[in-house]
């Protein structure tokens, strides 16, 4: 048996970063687990990073911002910065590098675990409130096929594009160093699959990897950080492929 499938998931943004509305879509208005991979519609991407597992990282986590007075205090990925903090780049709208939502640039960069909507991106951009009504949107595009060769197993692989509809809340937050430029929609493309042996109702094994590419907008993100821990500066290019990989062995009684 063979089942292909395909699926867009499309959200609202927070179109304008600097005015009192936000429009930006979520399921949740804190960052929270989703669930959405708790269903049956969507469990056979539930070891999908790009789609709704934890989120890679923030891109060139551990560089600083490449222009300005920042110093290693301004992770891309970190707490905000606040006006007159050491290492501040702000701007007149005083949205700062935190804008990429994780702390001391951890995992799970632009959505939480289950979560398959860009919450995590903007939550700390507007000084005085923490809400994932400011985020850039998302748009989510899952395409694979499913398939059961043999009783007992099943082989899925699937392709899916992850990226935002509005990329203004970036190009805000990082106006500084961008000069001007704008930061390109797309965040990564994930390639992935999995084997799954049922032995019986009760024990089950799989195998399950994935390979993801940074789009154009996570290499523009990538490319204002410093990848030199040494004197100088040296731009990241975003370019290596994030690998992951699981066994699982799981009981149910």
């Amino acid at each position: 048996m063979v089942r292909p499938f395909a699926g867009v998931i499309i959200s609202t943004a927070d179109g304008d970063p600097t005015d009192r509305k936000l429009r930006g879509f979520a399921n949740l208005s804190w960052s929270d687990v989703g669930q959405i991979t708790g269903t049956s519609w969507f469990s056979h991407l539930e070891t999908s990073s790009a789609f709704a597992y934890r989120d890679y990282a923030c891109p060139a986590r551990l560089g600083t911002p490449v222009s300005g007075s920042a110093t290693t205090t301004g992770y891309i990925g970190a707490t905000p910065l606040r006006p007159n903090s050491p290492g501040a780049v702000t701007t007149p709208q005083n949205i700062g590098v935190g804008v990429l939502g994780t702390t001391a640039g951890g995992a799970a960069c632009a959505h939480d675990v289950t979560n398959v909507f860009n919450s995590r991106m903007g939550q700390n951009s507007h000084l005085g409130i923490i809400t994932t009504y400011s985020n850039p949107g998302t748009l989510v595009v899952p395409i694979g096929v499913k398939t059961f060769p043999l009783k007992g197993h099943e082989i899925t692989g699937w392709y899916v594009y992850r990226g935002m509809l509005d990329s203004s809340l970036l190009e805000v937050a990082f106006a500084p160093q961008l000069q001007g430029r704008k930061i390109d929609k797309g965040i990564y493309h994930e390639v992935g699959g999995y084997w799954q042996w049922t032995l019986n109702p009760y024990f089950d094994i799989r195998l399950a990897g994935s390979a993801a590419l940074a789009a154009d907008g996570w290499i523009d993100v990538g490319r204002l950080a410093d990848c030199n821990t040494g004197t100088g500066v040296s731009n990241c290019d975003a370019k290596n492929v994030a690998l992951r990989g699981e066994a699982r062995f799981r009981a149910r009684f």
